[in-house]
């Protein structure tokens, strides 16, 4: 890793051995491709990123757990141990002949209560650093790219085509108060257009979407000089999740959501805040479920509190302890 607060971590390889037909699709990246966790670790509340091999040894000197994920057959020649908190320091530990010899990778992660089942579509895979983020597909079809939290025990077991129980978390670079009226004006006739046929199509189809979306929108027609107005759209309103567009590190995200609880935690160097966000909702008509979020947020200044809607930079990271979604 590139910051000199990591140049006590040894890169370690890895290679996935289960077979390719069975295995989601798996893209090689490289540690630069990939990052550090230098922001990572700072976001969690770390003041000084020198104090970081302090508080590895101290996370293993308390009260430690080693998940198993979907190695319950304890294989792994990698340990991933973490403290019990719910803002953890992760450790991914290489073995010798069954001893722990040195500490590959370490990354703070939240123990999130949150859970979606979903497949996992596509890997990207950094062997340097035994790190991964992962493509998932959401039960109702939304996709979303995330760090995988357990990758070093669970990267030969995944299956393309098993459904998993997905625990999703993030750490908050920084939130902000969204603005009640953010108003965005659309003028563009052929947006105007494909936004009022698209919602007279799904108002047609209320229980299942056309086999010929695409050609009813193609066919619609306006019905009053209202149906071609320009539209407003209050983006203050609205709750979003945009990926990082950042080849390897689309885990780190754009949210807007509303938040819908909130608690104080002990954060690295500090307290902080736990949030559970509303980042996608209901839509009977796509078919989309509610997706929340749980959100760990070293904040400055007064705490956030449930009703308010947020918006800012996080860190997505999914982990994975059981074999599927029953």
């Amino acid at each position: 890793m590139e910051d000199t607060a990591f140049d006590f971590l040894h890169d370690a390889p890895m290679t996935v051995t289960a077979a390719a037909s069975q295995q989601p699709e798996i893209v090689s990246l490289t540690a630069d491709q990939i990052g550090s966790h230098a922001q990572h670790w700072t976001s969690a509340g770390l003041s000084d990123l020198d104090d970081l091999p302090q508080w590895l040894i101290r996370a293993l000197e308390g009260e430690s757990l080693r998940p198993l994920g979907l190695d319950q057959g304890q294989s792994s020649a990698v340990w991933v141990v973490v403290n019990e908190a719910v803002l953890q320091v992760a450790q991914v530990i290489q073995l010798e002949d069954g001893t722990p010899s040195r500490i590959v990778s370490a990354y703070p992660c939240l123990e999130s209560n949150y859970q979606r089942q979903g497949k996992v579509r596509r890997i990207l895979a950094c062997d340097e650093q035994q790190e991964a983020v992962l493509e998932i597909e959401l039960d109702d079809g939304t996709m979303i790219f995330a760090f995988d939290v357990l990758y070093p025990i669970n990267a030969e077991h995944y299956q393309a085509d098993q459904t998993y129980r997905i625990h999703l978390g993030a750490i908050a670079y920084e939130l902000e108060l969204a603005p009640a009226q953010d108003i965005l004006d659309i003028t563009d006739p052929a947006a105007i257009r494909h936004h009022r046929a698209l919602n007279a199509v799904l108002r047609q189809h209320p229980d299942t979407e056309p086999d010929d979306l695409h050609q009813a929108i193609h066919d619609w027609q306006p019905s009053s000089p209202d149906d071609t107005a320009p539209l407003q759209i209050n983006l203050g309103s609205m709750v979003a999740y945009l990926h990082g567009d950042v080849f390897g590190q689309q885990d780190e995200a754009w949210i807007q959501g509303e938040i819908l609880g909130a608690q104080s935690i002990q954060m690295l160097d500090g307290q902080g805040q736990l949030l559970d966000i509303l980042i996608q909702r209901e839509e009977v008509e796509s078919g989309l479920k509610p997706f929340v979020i749980q959100v760990a947020y070293c904040h400055q200044g007064q705490p956030l509190v449930p009703g308010q809607k947020v918006r800012g930079n996080v860190w997505l990271q999914a982990t994975i302890y059981g074999d599927s979604a029953r």
